[in-house]
């Protein structure tokens, strides 16, 4: 166990030497890239599809209304990112958090090539903007637990670079598809790509806490002293026993 850790979590170097990116972030990397493939796909064939779809080749009604959704989007982004996300991933941890995002985002995808009206379609959107949110800091914190302090800056500049690249190449690749195939196939491509992306991060092993590993262990080694404790009358003194606990965890509670 010892030897393959490493391969999962980068630790501060004794010898001087500089700390390496662990190979498991590689999913990571993998999964910022499938998102942001997915995202930028909107910017990309959203207003075309609009356009077509629901407004019948006006430009100028499908324009305004694609902005009115880009400004819900921003509405959105800032309501879960600063009141929502924290909240519930304190309730329900990072996997279920991810799982939660995952699935919001991959149905919205599914649901916005067939929302028959266009306030449907805006409604899909919304939901894939809450999923993106729910997953995105996530993996960065993800991340920067796996890789050593001193190559914070490295790592997500690693990751910010491959979302840019993503962000270059949905345009074309979006585009084509919905120019010769059809115009609902990039929202099932998108759908697809955020599974893929989900997989990825639940991929990635969990660095599970000294401090939790510590409590851990003293619970356990208490209960055995317990265990070990003749049955006390009401009356009798109990300080005694409180000397062979291992730690009281009382403090963690305050």
């Amino acid at each position: 166990k010892g030897k393959g850790k490493g391969k999962y979590f980068a630790e501060e170097p004794t010898s001087g030497a500089p700390a390496k990116i662990p190979p498991a972030a590689s999913l990571l990397f993998a999964s910022g890239f499938l998102m942001i493939l997915g995202f930028a796909s909107i910017e990309s064939i959203t207003g075309y599809y609009l356009m077509d779809t629901y407004f019948h080749g006006d430009q100028e009604a499908s324009g305004q209304f694609f902005g009115l959704c880009m400004v819900l989007a921003g509405i959105t982004m800032f309501v879960v990112a600063g009141f929502v996300y924290r909240p519930v991933r304190a309730r329900i941890g990072d996997r279920a958090v991810v799982v939660l995002g995952v699935l919001l985002r991959s149905l919205a995808f599914l649901l916005q090539p067939l929302a028959p009206t266009k306030w449907g379609f805006a409604v899909a959107w919304m939901g894939v903007v809450c999923g993106t949110n729910f997953i995105m800091p996530t993996t960065s914190s993800l991340l920067t637990t796996m890789c050593a302090r001193s190559i914070y800056g490295r790592a997500l500049g690693y990751q910010q670079s491959i979302q840019a690249f993503a962000r270059v190449l949905a345009p074309i690749a979006f585009g084509w598809v919905y120019d010769t195939m059809n115009h609902q196939f990039s929202f099932f491509v998108c759908s697809a790509s955020t599974f893929l992306a989900g997989i990825c991060i639940l991929l990635v092993p969990r660095k599970q806490s000294t401090r939790a590993v510590t409590v851990r262990d003293d619970t356990e080694a208490n209960v055995a002293t317990l265990e070990r404790q003749d049955s006390l009358p009401l009356a009798r003194d109990v300080s005694p026993m409180h000397a062979v606990l291992v730690r009281s965890n009382s403090l963690d509670c305050s």
